[in-house]
């Protein structure tokens, strides 16, 4: 897939999405077609770009049951993120730092 920015660490399978973690490069969104995943990046239909991005490590991503026909913006997803080095110089806040999850109720990606 192109537009994806750095490594991949984690990612979880939606009924019509793969969302990919990387390293200090937050997350990305690849859409699929019956299954194929397309062949660049797509934006989210959530929040997530605006909490998980650079220089946010995306460590662990979990999708409760794409079976159930979870989207981008399913039932139940979750994502732990962290940093290097410290506040300042990565430009990124410890308050960030945690397990975040969405729910389809509330409409947005909110910390735990």
């Amino acid at each position: 897939s192109t537009g994806c920015a750095a490594d991949i660490l984690s990612m979880c399978v939606t009924n019509d999405s793969i969302i990919l973690g990387t390293y200090e490069e937050g997350a990305y969104r690849v859409k699929t077609d019956s299954g194929k995943p397309e062949t660049s990046t797509s934006d989210f239909t959530t929040n997530a770009d605006s909490v998980m991005y650079n220089p946010y490590i995306v460590r662990m991503l979990f999708c409760t049951d794409p079976s159930l026909g979870e989207t981008d913006d399913g039932s139940a997803l979750y994502s732990a993120i962290q940093f290097r080095y410290t506040e300042s110089s990565a430009s990124a806040s410890y308050k960030n730092v945690g397990l975040w999850s969405y729910y389809k109720a509330r409409g947005n990606w909110n910390k735990e």
